[in-house]
């Protein structure tokens, strides 16, 4: 947005859209590390938790879900390579449909990129700006991180 904007024209708006861009930058970092660092170790903690409050029949948490494992083993360790089997073909699954999306989403900002590259009336700043969405942590690392997290589901269903 502040590309769009003269600076000599309308300097206050074009310091204002700045300060929100920044601002809007610095929020999303914050976002990105409780998430990474807080609330996505919690959530791993608790799914380990009902994944083993399910397998050997002990209330580790409060809350337990109802209906996720449906196999009928009684033994611990049956239950747990037959709870793992199936958190794998869905783990699997879903990742498979999550990154399709995802690369339809590469793709087209991709194209807008280099097409913007190659066009030489283009201005800099605008080839430059979007050069950030495209590498940014949000498009193609996120891509990144999804293919590898799809390659080592279908290895540990392959591996069951």
């Amino acid at each position: 947005m502040s590309l769009s904007i003269d600076k000599a024209l309308n300097p206050l708006v074009y310091d204002a859209v700045v300060v929100l861009f920044v601002l809007a930058v610095v929020a999303l970092f914050v976002v990105g590390l409780f998430l990474r660092l807080y609330l996505t170790p919690r959530a791993d903690d608790r799914r380990r938790q009902d994944f083993f409050t399910s397998a050997c029949n002990v209330n580790l948490t409060p809350e337990t879900t109802v209906g996720y494992y449906n196999n009928e083993l009684t033994k611990p360790i049956d239950r747990i390579a037959a709870q793992l089997f199936e958190n794998s073909f869905f783990s699997k699954n879903i990742a498979l449909s999550m990154v399709k999306f995802e690369r339809a989403k590469v793709a087209v900002y991709a194209i807008l990129w280099l097409v913007a590259v190659l066009n030489r009336s283009t201005d800099l700043g605008w080839i430059a700006a979007a050069a950030q969405a495209v590498f940014s942590e949000q498009i193609l690392s996120k891509w990144f991180r999804l293919e590898w997290l799809r390659m080592r589901f279908e290895r540990t269903f392959d591996d069951m």
